[in-house]
Order: structure tokens, then sequence, then C-alpha cells
């Protein structure tokens, strides 16, 4: 960085139209999950880095708010409609994370552990959301205890659409993730 600015910004300007991201920290949960110390003040961080980088659209969700429904409403909906195939779009989550039989699970304010398929994200879920984002660039950045299941040597999108990852890689649209946990 310099005095005014990371030197990347003009670079990340000329590559993509937009640059959008959603930034979702939860600390408060309810029952059995315990309540974390540091994923708002982490996420709160985060969206003010995003808006001083300059990024065209930066969407928060705190606590109460990172519902299950405003996350897929803002992940599959709102930014499903609006990205075009030269955007960036970057997804940051700092919160609980959930294993159940071999499948992670990003657990949102409102997540029930005795329901956790029918109200929690799962990674699945977030992989085939990545796919049908019309953006050039998709980055997860999570920091969430969970399994090691975004990292299958497979893509999970690729055995429920055997084209899917192939299409995207085809089309030169890239999907990543950085995650971060026990």
């Amino acid at each position: 960085p310099t005095a005014s600015g990371p030197a990347l910004v003009p670079l990340a300007q000329a590559i993509y139209a937009k640059r959008r991201a959603i930034v979702v920290g939860v600390d408060a949960y309810r029952a059995p999950f315990p309540r974390l110390e540091g994923a708002v003040s982490d996420a709160k961080r985060v969206a003010k880095a995003f808006t001083a980088l300059g990024f065209d659209e930066v969407i928060s969700l705190y606590d109460k708010d990172a519902s299950r429904g405003a996350l897929l409403s803002k992940l599959e909906d709102e930014l499903g409609s609006r990205a075009s195939p030269h955007d960036l779009v970057v997804v940051y989550f700092a919160g609980h994370g959930f294993t159940k039989n071999g499948q992670g699970y990003l657990v949102p304010s409102d997540a029930s552990a005795g329901a956790i398929e029918d109200t929690a994200l799962s990674v699945q879920r977030l992989k085939d959301a990545a796919f049908r984002v019309n953006a050039l660039h998709v980055l997860y950045v999570v920091d969430a205890c969970f399994s090691g299941s975004l990292f299958q040597k497979k893509p999970a999108a690729a055995r429920t659409n055997p084209l899917s990852y192939w299409q995207a890689l085809g089309e030169g649209r890239l999907v990543q993730v950085l995650a971060a946990g026990k």
C-alpha cells in the first residue's frame, strides 16, 4: 500500500467492470452454538477495506441480519442478477462452520443444530452458487471451522452437473476459495 491507497487498485479497475462484495460476520448464535468474539469486528474491517479499495458495491450482513434467507437472497438472487461476465465477486464469511455426514456448512445466525441441513448453507450450495453467478472471478474468503470439503480434488459441483466446472473454466471464469479455521 502507498499513502494514496493500494497500488493494485488501478489494475483491478482495469481488469473488472465492477467489483462487488458480500461481507458476513456472525458473533450471536442460537444455542447450542457458542457466541463468537471477533467475527463481526473482523467482517466490519474487511467491509471497510473493500470500500477503501474502491469496490463498487459492498453488502454487509452482521449477526441477526445474517440469516439463511438473507444470505441466500444476496448470494443467489441479487448477486446473480446484477453480476456481469466482467465482474469480480468476493464473498467473505466469518462465523461458525459445522460438519455433518462429511458435508461442510456455514452457519448463519438463525441456524438450528438439530436441522443443520435445512437451516445452514452447505458448501455444496455455495459451490453451485459460484458457478451460477455470471462473473469473471468469484472468490470465497471463509473464516469458519468445518471439514475440508471445499478442497476435494474433484469439484463437488462437477458431480451434480458434470459440465459446470469445465464450462466455467472454458469461459475463462475463475472460482477460488481461501479458507481459515481449526
